[in-house]
């Protein structure tokens, strides 16, 4: 059996029927792919390429073809409680790249425009909330990229933002919120500016290579949003001093100034895409736009007289949030394909403001674990057998579970490096709760009866937020190094298929190209410089999970491991030795004993975390500059190396020419043969 894609808005589950065999297409399955016929007879019916746009991949401020509808890799849930308002909503994935699989450089980070969606529908119902939706692709037309005399864009793209702007028109209200929501990102991202080609393909300079933009970029939107429920609830920035002058700082830390310089850009281009800047934020950030507009177009250097339609709308937007919460886009989501539990984007982490960290058990060896944890009878599982897994999740990765980093020898200071992860484990029962929710709304449903897609994605996000932020989770201080995943998972999918076979120690080996030991071992180090028992739970802990995943991920490949030894208890102590033994790179193999000693891990250096102090929009434009010209300067340097390398090959050439007559005349002259060419040179 398949699984039924559809998406109830509201969380509440209903007794439904067992799931059926319709594919989950959020946008353009029913949005046609746009050929040039008139909008009016097609728009919704052909099934052709797309054509609007002039350029699929160029260097610059120019347009670019939104993505193909079925190749858009956008998806979007919004999630209801009881009164139908909207609480959550998950944006994973991206538009379809524009630079030849590259995302590119984004002017405007790519984050804030998912936020303007947030800011249009959370605290809404699903009707307010698509209205919202049309003001948006009304704004769009208002963007400098549509001006009269910029190039224009092609008509059937016109035509297209014309329906999407008019809630009485039959294409949009044939759209769901989810779909408008991903097509209004795919065109956001096809507008001249939006994004610039990364200079890979040596199209543009280096400079655009090391984007200074997106460092830190989660904390920013962390403090914006908490800036905005503050000026919506109590109609003033607290929080930061100097308000205005400070919100100013942090909206523009969305905005990358170097992208000026990698896209080789003119003072009008410059101009553009900095008054779109404007306009994005207005939206996605509207009561903090309003409080700050001034402060951030000093900062910009820009002068944009005529703002009022676009304080009028971030003032209906702030106005419409009656609850005035201000949610999260999450970048993840989850769906279910050919009976498979499938993820797109990475859950968000609640601590670390977007930084990753360096994972122990590879993330996506976690994502390919859920559906056997989640599904344990495939087709046949019902509402109560996903209850019972979720209670056994909750149990599994306990707060409980982590008091090694709890207890009173780990001192609570920002200074020590294991303060990140006392967090995590601080924070952990709010994902606990999150499955709690779940757990209590499948009660409320026949438990007998087959589960369906709703309930199954719901309950994967809960499990993937909380297994990638439990505290084992990740190490922040391990130096990041390739496990060559990619072969390890394509590797371990054969064996789990019997298209090829393997021993236990080939399994193994296999596995831990999906398990980073340096960053366990470095996880251990950072406690054992307080607690070397706490450590060894540590170790352990995190050992016994991956043996977890692997086992939930690839059972039949783990089955083979198990079988070499008497217990899971033995086969977790040697997997532990090993991966002691692979993380801890700078000892040799014969410093290890049988049981593992922590009392020898090498001293740390220090107990204190680098912290980068903020870059402010000056500076990141001043590196900017400094990287152009290093990048120039190395241009030269390579242009003056090959340049001399040319002249010493047409030396050489010379050389053995001149060799090769003598040798001609002299053809029975040994020694002038061996004399002339001591070092033979490969005539090209």
């Amino acid at each position: 059996m398949d699984y039924r894609d559809d998406d109830p808005r509201s969380q509440n589950y209903q007794n439904s029927q067992a799931l059926n065999t319709q594919q989950l297409n959020f946008i353009f399955n029913i949005l046609p792919k746009i050929n040039r016929q008139p909008l009016a007879t097609n728009l919704f019916t052909q099934q052709n390429t797309p054509s609007f746009g002039l350029r699929d991949h160029a260097v610059g401020y120019i347009w670019h073809a939104p993505a193909d509808p079925d190749a858009s890799e956008v998806q979007l849930r919004a999630k209801t409680d009881d009164d139908g308002i909207i609480t959550e909503l998950n944006i994973a994935g991206r538009p379809k790249s524009k630079h030849g699989g590259s995302q590119g450089q984004h002017s405007t980070a790519f984050s804030a425009n998912r936020e303007v969606i947030a800011a249009a529908v959370a605290g809404r119902n699903v009707a307010d909330a698509k209205a919202n939706m049309a003001l948006l692709f009304a704004q769009l037309k208002k963007y400098p990229a549509f001006r009269k005399d910029r190039p224009a864009p092609n008509k059937q793209l016109l035509d297209l933002l014309d329906q999407l702007a008019n809630p009485e028109s039959g294409g949009f209200q044939k759209l769901s919120l989810e779909q408008l929501g991903s097509h209004y990102l795919e065109i956001r991202d096809s507008l001249p500016g939006a994004s610039l080609d990364t200079g890979i393909k040596s199209k543009v300079s280096g400079a655009s290579r090391s984007n200074v933009t997106g460092k830190g970029e989660g904390r920013t939107l962390a403090v914006l949003r908490a800036l905005e429920t503050t000026l919506i609830t109590k109609g003033k920035l607290d929080g930061l001093p100097n308000s205005p002058k400070a919100a100013a700082e942090e909206l523009a830390k969305l905005y990358d100034a170097s992208s000026e310089i990698s896209g080789e850009l003119d003072a009008q281009q410059i101009a553009d895409q900095r008054t779109s800047f404007l306009y994005t934020v207005a939206q996605a950030f509207p009561t903090v736009f309003s409080a700050c507009s001034k402060e951030l177009r000093a900062k910009l250097d820009i002068d944009v007289p005529d703002l009022g339609n676009w304080v009028e709308v971030s003032a209906h937007l702030s106005a419409g949030n009656p609850r005035g919460t201000r949610p999260a886009p999450s970048n993840f989501t989850a769906r279910i394909q050919d009976g498979n539990i499938k993820f797109v984007g990475r859950s968000d982490s609640l601590k670390d403001a977007g930084s990753m960290g360096d994972h122990t058990s590879s993330e996506q060896l976690m994502k390919n674990a859920a559906t056997r944890i989640l599904l344990p009878r495939g087709e046949n599982t019902t509402v109560q057998d996903l209850i019972d897994a979720l209670e056994g999740i909750k149990t599994r990765f306990s707060p409980e579970k982590y008091s090694f980093y709890t207890n009173e020898k780990i001192p609570k200071s920002d200074d020590q490096l294991t303060r990140p992860y006392q967090e995590r484990a601080e924070i952990l029962p709010l994902y606990i709760r999150k499955i709690d929710d779940i757990i209590a709304k499948l009660g409320k449903v026949s438990t007998d009866q087959a589960v369906n897609a709703n309930q199954v994605t719901d309950a994967a996000e809960a499990y993937m937020a909380l297994v990638d932020n439990r505290p084992t989770a990740v190490n922040y201080s391990a130096p990041a190094a390739g496990h060559g995943e990619p072969e390890a998972l394509e590797a371990l999918r054969n064996i789990e298929g019997g298209i090829t076979d393997a021993d236990a120690d080939t399994i193994m080996d296999r596995l831990f190209g999906l398990f980073d030991c340096q960053a366990a071992v470095a996880g251990a180090e950072e406690i054992a410089e307080f607690d070397k028992e706490s450590a060894e739970s540590y170790l352990l802990t995190a050992t016994e999970e991956f043996i977890y995943f692997a086992a939930n991920a690839y059972p039949a490949s783990t089955t083979v491991i198990r079988d070499e030894f008497d217990s899971d208890a033995a086969m977790i102590k040697r997997l532990t030795e090993e991966i002691y033994k692979r993380g801890s790179l700078s000892r040799r193999d014969d410093e290890y004993e049988e049981n593992i000693i922590l009392e020898d891990l090498p001293p740390r250096q220090g107990t204190k975390r680098t912290r980068e102090k903020p870059q402010t929009f000056e500076e990141k434009q001043e590196i900017a500059r400094r990287k152009e010209e290093e990048a120039k300067r190395e241009r030269k340097r390579k242009k003056e190396e090959t340049a001399l390398k040319r002249a010493e090959n047409a030396r050489r050439l010379e050389v053995l020419d001149e060799a090769e007559e003598e040798l001609t005349l002299n053809d029975g002259n040994e020694e002038q043969r061996t004399g002339v060419l001591k070092k033979p040179i490969k005539k090209r």
